[in-house]
């Protein structure tokens, strides 16, 4: 089990178990080839540093593989306390008001490690109540990324040459991958419309 070492930030282990709340979960998730990976991991935790709006227990875990990473800011919650949950081969990192169907909400995060590595998201999904993202890497079933039907908690992403990074702040991907802009259009939708129509977020390639 991985445990907190100076600073706050737990660092690779052999597993990992990651205990934070729905509402102030923070994480970024990058998965691809060895290369891209190697690339970006780096800039995860300074990304969420950089637009994180609370203070929180820091973590970061790279796959054995090199083939994903993923990074977070969080804070104790008694009513859900795991959250993110890897071990060397696969992670998996779930945000909002996910509910067990099982009714173990201590253990919810290695549930759901357990049941994305044999069965994949449709097992996730089942297994799942409430609203929700979700996003799991593992050799078994590859990269997924989804949430559930209400859409209360949107997932933002990017995809490059060789990799796919997911975040809960569209800021935070932005961040992770070096745009500094903005996309002046979808800035309008908001100003103009307070909505948004179509896939593109202000934060500039999101």
């Amino acid at each position: 089990m991985a445990r907190a070492n100076e600073g706050n930030c737990v660092s690779n282990r052999d597993d990992l178990a990651f205990r934070g709340p729905a509402e102030v979960i923070h994480f970024v998730v990058v998965a691809g080839t060895r290369s891209a990976v190697d690339r970006l991991s780096p800039r995860l935790l300074p990304s969420l540093d950089a637009t994180c709006y609370f203070e929180g227990a820091r973590l970061e875990k790279t796959a054995a593989s090199r083939n994903w990473a993923v990074a977070a800011i969080s804070t104790p919650d008694p009513m859900c306390p795991l959250r993110l949950a890897a071990d060397d081969d696969a992670v998996v990192v779930l945000n909002g008001a996910a509910l067990g169907r099982r009714g173990d909400q201590a253990q919810l995060g290695a549930q759901m490690l357990e049941q994305f590595k044999w069965a994949g998201s449709p097992a996730v999904s089942a297994a799942l109540e409430g609203t929700y993202n979700f996003v799991g890497v593992a050799p078994s079933t590859g990269l997924r990324a989804f949430v559930d039907f209400s859409g209360l908690w949107p997932l933002y992403w990017r995809e490059g040459p060789g990799f796919a990074v997911f975040s809960n702040r569209s800021t935070t991907v932005a961040e992770t991958v070096g745009e500094q802009g903005w996309d002046l259009r979808a800035l309008a939708w908001v100003i103009g419309h307070a909505n948004l129509f179509g896939d593109r977020m202000p934060a500039q390639s999101v």
